[in-house]
């Protein structure tokens, strides 16, 4: 608690790089030409963000890596690493809801909820690394550290990782077309265990009033719908397909 309080925001940015990277072997996978798509795909729509200065976190190196799982669920690593599961990819409705959960998980970055959501790995952390270096801390406690993600944040971290989720996707395309239709296909599978869209809230937790909340801040900033993005087709190898749509910079979706 108190420990995990003074160090997570404490850490340098070296230190968050390298905890980060330890993470690597498990972001790594074999992907075939669809899935190449799809990262390149978010990567994109990442690199959009950060340009956007939706990132809110501009010293990190953001790097999207898809997980071939068919499982709807995303984390945000230290570091700037954010793991998208291929089954949320595929049961995304539209690019907007991408965008959301992008800027969500950046939200968790800026506010590093990640590391504290480490709770006692990161003092064990630091302290192996204050007395043996070289990576030592990283090496052995990777395991608990990535258990550690899956126990999911509190409702005020999620409300705040929600609220920049949002921030970006209005600041992307003028408007928060797409994200009720996100969280109320998810709400829709609160009782779920072992669905595929239920994993999401398994480690993102309190989706009750989750859309309340939500509609509350869209209200008070009067914040419209819109047009929703449509998705490429991930299938087809013609070129662009990995690319974000051109209208993708809201120029033109502005109500």
């Amino acid at each position: 608690g108190l420990v995990v309080d003074y160090y997570a925001p404490r850490l340098s940015l070296e230190t968050e790089t390298q905890l980060g990277e330890s993470f690597s072997e498990s972001f790594s996978h074999e992907l075939e030409a669809e899935q190449q798509r799809k990262q390149a795909y978010l990567q994109g729509l990442m690199d959009q963000l950060v340009k956007e200065k939706y990132g809110k976190a501009p010293h990190l190196n953001y790097q999207v890596h898809l997980d071939p799982d068919p499982t709807a669920n995303a984390f945000a690593f230290p570091g700037g690493h954010i793991v998208v599961m291929e089954g949320l990819v595929d049961q995304a409705s539209s690019e907007n809801e991408l965008i959301f959960v992008l800027g969500h998980e950046m939200g968790h970055l800026h506010h590093r909820h990640n590391l504290r959501a480490i709770g006692r790995g990161l003092a064990l952390y630091v302290m192996t690394e204050a007395i043996f270096g070289g990576g030592s801390g990283l090496s052995k406690n990777v395991g608990a550290f990535t258990q550690s993600f899956q126990q999911g944040f509190s409702r005020a971290q999620e409300l705040e990782a929600d609220h920049t989720g949002l921030e970006a996707l209005y600041g992307h395309y003028h408007h928060v077309g797409g994200v009720m239709d996100f969280l109320s296909r998810h709400e829709q599978e609160v009782g779920f265990t072992g669905t595929s869209l239920g994993q999401y809230f398994s480690s993102h937790p309190h989706p009750q009033g989750r859309m309340e909340r939500l509609n509350g801040i869209i209200q008070s900033k009067g914040w419209s719908q819109g047009e929703k993005q449509a998705l490429p087709d991930f299938s087809a190898a013609a070129s662009g397909a990995s690319e974000p749509s051109d209208k993708a910079s809201g120029q033109n979706h502005k109500e």
